[in-house]
């Protein structure tokens, strides 16, 4: 049984690398921020369009290759989206101008639209109901690695004469890697099932849990080409019992891309920088924000295990509305300790990396309806990464009419709205099938 748990997570290891390589090609813009600034001479429009052009192509890459997952594999999808990333890393590191950069950044978000859909389709496939908490989760563990690698990557360069080029070109070390270890990682037994390739999905389902396991899944599973489905999947989505599920799915996205977190994530050195730090040292509190958040993304595989996934989420916005409460009370009240705004700082990401942001990824991995789970899951990443652009892009134009204080205020005020959605429309998925997960929302009224 231990040879078959290792199997189960020595792939989806190597599939969540995806999630590493996404993020880390995402949050290299992060500290290269206050080197661009200065290079190209930027306002806050130009500033805005820079950073939150990524999430631009991740909603491209999302809906236009929603399709893709279900005609060449989750695996093949990964492959592509590699050989994007690795290019586009290449690209950025040589642009000539910001609408260059811009270009490219669309480019790269276009591969992590594509690793956001079919990364946590794949793992919620392969793994049994038990594991399948901890084995999504380690795409979020990816992430955050790739984020804190970016960071320690971003202050080794930060001396350099290159700076900001070679922040954004190392992204080209990880692709290159997601591409070797796809090929050694089996496709969806899933998948392998909607394109009738029985005796395949059989085998995959046998060295992940057994005999056992794989004729009780079997059972379940159905053995049709998908090309059959193709034509009625978007009609399936205007039914009342798929028409809910993409509802929550697509506001639970936003909810997490509005917690307040993202802006930390993405504009920490320039607000650092207003907070009285210098440049190398706003740049270098980064590396605490990745710790953080690793750290307790580690912690929160004990506490998805024991929990269930609708008061972690709860939990997690109760303490994300303390600190950003906090943190607008700083700035609105001028307040001058700048490192008791990295403590603060440093408790919303914690609070982030243990629960909403591990957690969204199971529950939307696990809502989504066979029938339409791949459509279903570009919907879900399409509004993430479209809430995540409005808030990247937003945040500056916001902060220079309003005040940060009056912005972390208003980002509180959406965390108390998101706990009352959750509490009302967020069911308990926690050890039921995916099979059971479907029967529970066509029940419900």
């Amino acid at each position: 049984m231990k040879d078959k748990i290792s199997y189960l997570y020595r792939i989806a290891g190597m599939a969540a690398f995806s999630g590493f390589t996404s993020n880390f090609s995402m949050s290299a813009m992060t500290p290269a921020i206050p080197f661009l600034i200065r290079h190209f001479k930027v306002g806050a429009t130009l500033l805005g369009l820079m950073v939150s052009s990524l999430a631009i192509g991740a909603m491209a890459g999302a809906l236009l290759t929603s399709r893709l997952p279900d005609r060449i594999g989750r695996r093949n999808s990964l492959k592509f989206a590699a050989w994007i990333f690795l290019a586009a890393s290449c690209l950025s590191a040589l642009s000539i101008t910001p609408y260059d950069l811009i270009l490219y950044r669309i480019m790269t978000g276009f591969a992590v639209g594509m690793t956001s859909v079919a990364a946590p389709m794949y793992l919620a496939e392969i793994a049994p109901p038990e594991k399948r908490g901890i084995t999504v989760s380690l795409y979020q563990l990816a992430i955050v690695v790739g984020i804190l690698f970016s960071y320690f990557s971003g202050y080794i360069f930060s001396h350099s004469s290159f700076t900001w080029r070679l922040m954004l070109g190392m992204a080209a070390v990880p692709s290159g890697i997601l591409l070797v270890l796809l090929s050694q990682i089996p496709e969806s037994p899933h998948w392998l099932a909607g394109q009738n390739r029985k005796e395949q999905s059989i085998g995959i389902l046998e060295k992940i849990g057994g005999k056992a396991y794989a004729g009780t899944v079997i059972q379940h599973m159905s053995f049709s080409p998908r090309e059959e489905n193709r034509s009625v999947s978007f009609r399936l989505f205007f039914q009342k019992s798929y028409l809910k599920v993409l509802l929550a799915g697509s506001v639970l996205t936003v909810i997490q891309q509005w917690s307040g977190t993202n802006i930390i994530f993405s504009y920490s050195p320039v607000i650092y920088e207003s907070a009285g730090f210098s440049t190398a040292g706003a740049v270098s509190q980064t590396i605490f924000i990745g710790l953080i958040n690793l750290l307790f993304t580690l912690l929160s595989f004990p506490l998805i295990q024991q929990k269930g996934r609708k008061s972690i989420l709860l939990g997690g916005l109760a303490v994300n509305f303390l600190t950003l409460m906090i943190a607008g009370i700083y700035f609105h009240a001028g307040w001058h300790q700048p490192f008791l705004l990295v403590a603060v700082f440093l408790f919303c990401v914690a609070s982030f990396a243990a629960t909403l942001g591990p957690v969204t990824w199971i529950v939307i991995s696990e809502i989504s309806p066979a029938a339409i789970r791949s459509q279903a899951m570009s919907v879900f990443v399409c509004c993430l990464w479209l809430a995540g652009m409005a808030g990247t892009f937003s945040f500056p134009l916001l902060d220079a009419a309003l005040g940060t204080g009056r912005v972390f205020f208003l980002y509180a005020l959406l965390c108390l709205f998101s706990m009352v959605f959750i509490a009302l429309s967020i069911p308990e998925t926690r050890n039921k099938s995916l099979e059971e997960i479907e029967k529970l929302w066509h029940s419900r009224k």
